[in-house]
């Protein structure tokens, strides 16, 4: 079945081989425009499928735990699931230098302890201190989670000084690390899925109240007699112009018509003026018919002048 898939992939969406950006800055070579409908090999994409077949592949001939893996594609399918992974992966560089500032002080604080308190760790198979290795590896596994103060014991019988050093340390570690850091990584991801979802609610608003083409706002169409989904569904269908453009992409350019080639040049310059902006069908009869009945009134209006001369002349001639 994942053969299949992947095989349909390949199918409809035609990988093509370009290299990467730092390889061709690498040989000195210019980096070409690559245009959103080209999904390239090396991809994320293609890689994912790549590795959808591979699981397949372990899962069949090893174990059938493999299988488990393609319980993530459903995230394919679903557009809520895209978007949570989405809040994490766009702030990925803030995520990435938050946590590795967080390790930093994790480091330190793996120090402070291997060099005076490591004697005050509980006598426990899961926490290790005895090197500075053991011990940076117990504060990254239970350090975030539970604080120091889970695996080293307060010094009861210590004077009261050490007890109160002990006492700023892990009070320290837990308003830094526990505390700010973990909320600033939840409020990037947080803040980042409350932009995505108010960017969601603006574009869908502005699908329902305007047309993608032509931009003009729908009560305008609704005072015709087709209305405003006829138009965004026969007239100007943004679906059509998508296919248009997919057809572009695989003619070749030897065979484009005029009008075809015109249109290629101006996606290629980055102009988007073939576009019926302000524009459209209905709206141009509607011009032609209130052009014809200004005409037929100027019309009338040149024959009642006409029998006014005449009138005006037998006057006379009496």
């Amino acid at each position: 079945m994942t053969i299949l898939v992947f095989i349909g992939y390949l199918i409809l969406n035609h990988p093509t081989i370009i290299l990467p950006y730092f390889i061709l800055k690498r040989l000195g070579m210019e980096i070409p425009r690559v245009s959103n409908l080209i999904i390239p090999v090396f991809g994320f994409k293609t890689l994912w499928y790549i590795l959808l077949l591979i699981m397949s592949a372990l899962g069949s001939i090893y174990y059938g735990y493999f299988f488990s893996f393609h319980l993530l594609h459903m995230a394919q399918f679903n557009q809520l699931i895209k978007r949570c992974i989405q809040a994490v992966t766009k702030n990925g560089d803030s995520l990435l230098w938050v946590t590795l500032y967080g390790i930093v002080f994790l480091y330190i604080y793996a120090l402070i302890t291997f060099a005076v308190y490591r004697e005050l760790k509980k006598d426990e198979d899961e926490f290790f201190c005895n090197t500075m290795y053991e011990c940076m590896l117990t504060m990254l596994h239970s350090g975030p989670i539970s604080g120091v103060f889970e695996f080293l014991q307060s010094p009861i019988i210590q004077p009261f000084n050490q007890r109160f050093n002990k006492a700023l340390f892990d009070i320290i570690f837990f308003i830094i690390i526990t505390t700010i850091g973990l909320n600033i990584v939840f409020g990037i991801i947080v803040d980042t899925f409350s932009e995505l979802r108010d960017n969601k609610w603006h574009v869908d608003t502005d699908m329902k109240a305007s047309c993608f083409v032509c931009s003009r706002p729908s009560y305008d169409f609704e005072q015709h007699s087709t209305g405003f989904q006829y138009h965004v569904n026969k007239e100007h269908n943004q679906w059509s112009y998508v296919f248009f453009f997919i057809y572009l992409n695989e003619k070749i350019e030897n065979d484009y018509t005029a009008i075809e080639r015109y249109v290629h040049n101006m996606i290629t310059n980055d102009s988007l003026d073939f576009f019926p902006l302000g524009k459209s069908l209905c709206f141009q009869s509607e011009h032609i018919e209130q052009g014809q009945s200004q005409i037929d009134s100027i019309k009338e209006e040149i024959a009642k002048l006409q029998s006014n001369q005449l009138k005006i002349m037998k006057v006379m001639q009496i």
